[in-house]
């Protein structure tokens, strides 16, 4: 009820053009938003994979997405070993995927520096099929075994 006084006030005292000056002002604001927006990148590259030991799919590995080095999903495969991420422009992502006892593999996805033209007609994504996880063998370092295998077994970049 006090607004209305308020804007009962403001008409009384003439102020009707300061008001649809404000109103104006906020809407081009909104308009030029808009407009920034509709230039922004807005693809995704969706990315899915299932994970498998020995060809039977694997249940409880844990596939992790990490955005430039912080860690913003994780998933734990069911039955079926399916996962599935969206990755969105200019970022650099790692999925690694892990289950305990077994060695991890991680691949890497750059989605920075796509021309605007190129984003404009979207991706297919990627469908990493079947990853092998492999138990590590008994006796075997761990450290000196991720030591090795710490980089990542695949590379996609535009």
């Amino acid at each position: 009820m006090k607004e209305l006084c308020f804007c009962r006030y403001l008409f009384r005292m003439g102020h009707v053009y300061k008001i649809n000056r404000i109103a104006k002002s906020i809407l081009l604001a909104l308009l030029l938003i808009q407009v920034v927006q509709t230039d922004a990148q807005t693809w995704t590259f969706p990315v899915s994979g299932k994970v498998t030991k020995g060809g039977v799919k694997l249940e409880g590995a844990v596939v992790s997405l990490i955005k430039d080095g912080t860690q913003v999903k994780q998933t734990i495969t069911s039955s079926n070993g399916k996962f599935e991420f969206v990755l969105d422009p200019n970022a650099d992502y790692s999925i690694t995927v892990t289950k305990t006892s077994f060695i991890t593999k991680r691949f890497s996805f750059n989605t920075k520096n796509v021309p605007d033209d190129r984003g404009q007609k979207g991706f297919g994504g990627v469908d990493l099929q079947e990853i092998v996880l492999f138990e590590i063998p008994k006796g075997v370092d761990v450290n000196e075994l991720n030591a090795i295998l710490d980089q990542p077994i695949a590379k996609f970049a535009y």
